[in-house]
């Protein structure tokens, strides 16, 4: 990696070769929580006061998973919901997991 000229002074001066602004302190578990509540990223960015970017770059692991949770919770709560007797859910699930189609009855 080569440095800049610029880059050379800061160092014989004491200071960092490093440039721009000092990196946000972000806490990961916020942005994971946030996801798994389903907040979008750019809602998430808009309340840490931070660049979309920034997260996909620091944090889309914490992202995706917080995005499995969410996907997992509400599953969950749609098989119960079914396992409960509720009719609309059984079929609803059984057309978007099993592939189920339906038939209209033609009486005869």
């Amino acid at each position: 990696m080569r440095i800049t000229t610029a880059q050379a002074i800061r160092i014989r001066q004491g200071r960092s070769a490093k440039t721009g602004r000092p990196p946000l302190d972000i806490d990961w578990q916020i942005v994971e929580t946030m996801s798994e509540m389903g907040f979008t990223v750019i809602e998430i960015a808009t309340v840490l006061e931070c660049s979309p970017d920034t997260l996909h770059r620091r944090f889309a692991a914490h992202i995706k998973r917080g995005k499995a949770l969410l996907a997992a919770a509400l599953r969950a709560a749609q098989f119960l919901r079914a396992m409960q007797g509720s009719t609309v859910m059984q079929i609803w699930l059984g057309k978007n997991i099993l592939s189920q189609v339906g038939t209209k009855y033609r009486g005869g």
